[in-house]
């Protein structure tokens, strides 16, 4: 057993954001780690594509907190995916490490429609110092990966000791950001983390890639009418008067003390974030109908290249 219990693990980590409100997502995290790990010594390290903002997060720098698990694994039926290997090399790992209880509960699975699903599993671990059981979501989409690179991930907790250099597969970071793009458009609400994670990745000098984002749109099965309506929506949720508001409201749970604390005490602060979010799908919009064009041209008989016998 891992002579640092997870209390005190948690207790490290915390000292590194200091903001109360982020210790139920800072123990997520660390427990993303075990579960990463674990995945990379199961049947299905290589199928799955880790993608979304705790990919961000543990690969690439991420600046925020994340909570859930989000992966890709290829178009087509996403059966036979069980993680029944999986949760039994982590259920040994959670009790060789810290003696606590594991459970992987799956379901409700989402048909998002034309052969496209979501896969879900909660991972329940009971930690002794909390009465109910933490819940981690462990997400599976099969559609593609565009851009899958393997990733050595980069653990901002290095007193997790045997969890450093895990090898994952990852969408690049240029794929993060135009599936956040989508994620924007198709929505029904405003996801703040969405917003924060493309500003962190144009900071970084990271282009989405429309083309990509094109072609995911149909992946998920959506028309690009549909697509075009749901950017309107997602400026016009953006602009709204109380936008600011429930950015902030999200995202003190997900950053350090000090920012939130701006983000508490001047909501207004938000607007930098809001406003880049907006401009990017203000440019994506207007540049959409030719690379969905272009996307078309690309699957039909006529842009294959080929003339026949």
């Amino acid at each position: 057993m891992s002579p640092y219990t997870l209390k005190d693990h948690v207790t490290k980590a915390m000292s590194l954001t200091d903001n109360q409100l982020a210790q139920p997502v800072v123990l997520k995290e660390i427990l993303h780690y075990e579960i990463l790990n674990a995945l990379s010594n199961s049947d299905l390290g290589d199928r799955l594509v880790f993608q979304g903002g705790t990919a961000l997060r543990a690969c690439y720098d991420g600046t925020r907190l994340s909570e859930d698990l989000d992966f890709v694994c290829g178009s087509g039926s996403p059966e036979p995916l069980d993680v029944g290997h999986l949760a039994s090399v982590l259920q040994k790992a959670m009790q060789t490490r810290y003696g606590i209880e594991f459970d992987a509960v799956a379901g409700p699975n989402t048909d998002l429609g034309d052969g496209v699903g979501v896969k879900r599993w909660t991972f329940k671990i009971k930690v002794p110092w909390e009465s109910q059981m933490q819940r981690i979501n462990f997400e599976v989409c099969n559609v593609p990966s565009l851009d899958a690179v393997p990733v050595v991930l980069r653990s901002p907790y290095e007193h997790q000791q045997g969890l450093q250099g895990i090898v994952v597969l990852a969408e690049s970071q240029e794929e993060i950001y135009s599936d956040k793009l989508v994620a924007l458009g198709l929505r029904s609400h405003l996801k703040a983390r969405d917003v924060w994670d493309v500003h962190f990745l144009a900071q970084k000098g990271i282009q989405p890639n429309y083309d990509w984002v094109a072609q995911k749109v149909a992946s998920y099965g959506r028309s690009d009418d549909e697509f075009l309506a749901g950017l309107d929506a997602a400026i016009e949720r953006m602009q709204a008067p109380d936008a600011a508001e429930k950015f902030c409201s999200e995202m003190v749970r997900f950053v350090d003390s000090r920012m939130a604390t701006m983000f508490t005490n001047k909501p207004a602060f938000a607007g930098a974030w809001l406003r880049h979010a907006v401009a990017d799908l203000v440019k994506l919009k207007e540049a959409y109908p030719d690379f969905a064009q272009g996307r078309d041209e690309l699957l039909s008989p006529a842009g294959t290249g080929y003339d026949g016998p």
